[in-house]
């Protein structure tokens, strides 16, 4: 429960901001992981206020959550085509996903020790619909670090339903660790001078941010006094670098995350 994971207090803030003032009917809004189940004590914050919105459940539609299916076809297809990645090749997502029409991504700000960041795009590791994402594991970068290698997470930015139909990008940077299960850390690094991260990123850009929040965790996990060496290890980066420019593809690797 000490893990640093996206703050209740930013969702409470998304729902009043759709509900109270884009004026969305409670009903037509979802909310949570479905690949994982809503914290207790942050349903009883979100239901308190917003009683009528769909809270996700990945296992059971009990105590006010709703049961995620997955879709009745694959969604996904990863570009490698199984030369990576051998038990990939394609995915189902949450149906709830698939019939959206729009998303917003609220990641929280960390390292990951396999993938060296986890920001908007690892998040959808949770949107796939198997059981585990271990599948996906070869696609990141500490399996193959450096430049110029297939990067599973250029296809989630570029699939038209973990990418295209993002609306904007919100990143929680109130509390920043280390890994995907890690406690937060005081930032050593100016402004913050051993003080909570405390910040927020907006973009409608998913490479410009991702890139932003690359360069503060790199700067900050390099201090002297927290080192962590998979998140400035050589290639944390090279899916931004693929995503923003196909100058910066491998050889041999056409992105095609919607199978056309």
């Amino acid at each position: 429960p000490l893990a640093c994971e996206t703050s209740p207090q930013i969702v409470i803030s998304m729902l009043r901001q759709l509900v109270n003032v884009a004026g969305v009917p409670q009903n037509c809004i979802y909310v949570g992981d479905a690949m994982r189940n809503i914290y207790q004590d942050e349903y009883i914050k979100y239901y308190a206020e917003f009683p009528e919105v769909n809270y996700l459940s990945s296992s059971g539609s009990t105590h006010g959550r709703i049961l995620c299916i997955e879709s009745s076809r694959e969604m996904i297809f990863y570009s490698d085509n199984k030369s990576v990645m051998k038990e990939g090749g394609s995915d189902k997502i949450y149906k709830v996903l698939e019939d959206s029409e729009y998303l917003i991504n609220i990641p929280s700000m960390k390292g990951h020790g396999i993938s060296g960041i986890t920001l908007f795009a690892k998040n959808h590791f949770g949107t796939q619909a198997r059981r585990s994402a271990a599948h996906l594991h070869p696609g990141l970068n500490s399996k193959r670090p450096g430049y110029g290698h297939y990067r599973v997470l250029v296809d989630f930015m570029g699939n038209k339903f973990t990418g295209d139909r993002n609306l904007f990008y919100v990143l929680d940077a109130l509390w920043s660790g280390d890994n995907w299960n890690g406690l937060p850390v005081k930032f050593l690094m100016p402004p913050f001078n051993n003080h909570w991260c405390s910040s927020l990123f907006f973009s409608m850009d998913p490479v410009a941010i991702e890139s932003v929040a690359y360069d503060f965790l790199r700067t900050e996990f390099s201090h002297p006094e927290h080192t962590v060496p998979y998140i400035i290890e050589a290639g944390v980066d090279d899916y931004l670098h693929q995503a923003a420019d196909s100058e910066n593809w491998p050889a041999g690797v056409i992105y095609t995350p919607n199978g056309d």
